[in-house]
């Protein structure tokens, strides 16, 4: 009976994650429509190959037990900041993305995730500092005419 129960709700959770990515994916796409003086920024995505690449993430994810979220994170954001754009003003437009260097990206955000279980929380502020600052500093924009 309990063995019934842990697979039932491992199966649960599997099926509410993936009826979840279509959901996070809308709301996402909604919340990217930032005007900005004359720009309007949004993502510039399709649908189905913006599901199958979150798809694809949680796959591994769930296959690596959770050890791969950080770099499924970075690829995830790598993939819709590249996509994210705004629209034509003044023959410019501008285009965002990320330099993704996987293995030291990975292993920074592992390593602060590791300090921060050690104390407890209480490194958490910090960690959160370093990540953000490390993800934000190596996201660019770049002008593209037209």
């Amino acid at each position: 009976m309990a063995a019934q129960t842990a697979s039932f709700r491992i199966g649960y959770q599997i099926v509410l994650n993936l009826i979840m990515i279509p959901y996070v994916y809308f709301v996402y796409k909604w919340m990217m429509q930032i005007k900005y003086k004359d720009y309007v920024i949004r993502w510039n995505t399709a649908f189905l190959p913006s599901i199958g690449k979150i798809l694809i993430e949680f796959i591994l994810i769930f296959i690596t037990l959770g050890i791969y979220f950080p770099l499924a994170f970075l690829r995830l954001y790598k993939y819709f900041s590249g996509r994210t754009e705004s629209n034509l003003v003044d023959h410019q437009m501008v285009r965002f993305g990320f330099d993704l260097d996987s293995w030291n990206d990975f292993l920074l955000i592992w390593g602060q995730t590791l300090l921060t279980i050690i104390t407890l929380g209480i490194y958490y502020p910090w960690a959160l500092c370093k990540i953000c600052r490390r993800i934000l500093g190596k996201t660019f924009i770049e002008k593209i005419e037209g």
